[in-house]
């Protein structure tokens, strides 16, 4: 993500980034939301929830000092 990097939050930062793929890896999940917590499995502090857009995708700008360790759950549209 070099082309994404910097000090500055908003446009053009991404503090964290990636694309989401379905279970077997076949297509893009669209419409999903990832959600980014402190423990493993959705445990300890919720971090920060992403809408991933059409395209699968999923970024933020934020940069709030997010250097620790973080673990992803997605939750698909519907909810599983």
């Amino acid at each position: 993500m070099n082309c994404h990097s910097g000090t500055e939050n908003g446009h053009g930062y991404f503090a964290v980034a990636g694309t989401v793929y379905n279970s077997n890896f076949g297509s893009v999940l669209t419409n999903a939301t990832v959600n980014l917590f402190s423990g493993p499995d959705g445990s300890g502090n919720l971090l920060r929830t992403i809408e991933v857009d059409f395209p699968g995708n999923f970024y933020d700008g934020k940069n709030d000092g997010l250097t620790i360790t973080f673990y992803t759950i997605v939750i698909s549209p519907t909810g599983a």
